[in-house]
């Protein structure tokens, strides 16, 4: 186990694993699910990738009117359950402003 995995097992009380998104993940016009729901999850990442504006939310559908703006070209989301609680357990759906936009993602699990 390195420095960082003890740290965060200090931290935590825990080990984690990370699991991140597929290469060439993408985000359709249409809400759908990002991510299901993981009681196990205790931090995640979201950055968009693309050129398009990206909405998300913790509920489906996401929607521009109802939903976490992720600016084109970089624009990204952080989650941690000491600040965000369950919030980053839920369940999380995306839509795009253009067709195949691409998203990266990566979430920190507890491994007990």
């Amino acid at each position: 186990m390195g420095v960082l995995a003890n740290l965060l097992k200090k931290r935590l009380g825990i080990e984690t694993r990370n699991q991140e998104s597929p290469v060439g993940a993408v985000v359709g016009v249409a809400s759908a699910q990002l991510l299901p729901s993981n009681p196990d999850r205790v931090a995640l990442v979201i950055v968009n990738l693309s050129a398009n504006i990206i909405y998300l939310s913790p509920r489906d559908p996401a929607a521009a009117a109802a939903g976490i703006r992720l600016d084109a070209n970089g624009g990204w989301r952080a989650l941690i359950w000491d600040e965000d609680m369950e919030l980053v357990a839920h369940d999380w759906y995306a839509l795009a402003t253009g067709a195949g936009s691409a998203i990266f993602w990566s979430e920190q699990i507890g491994a007990e």
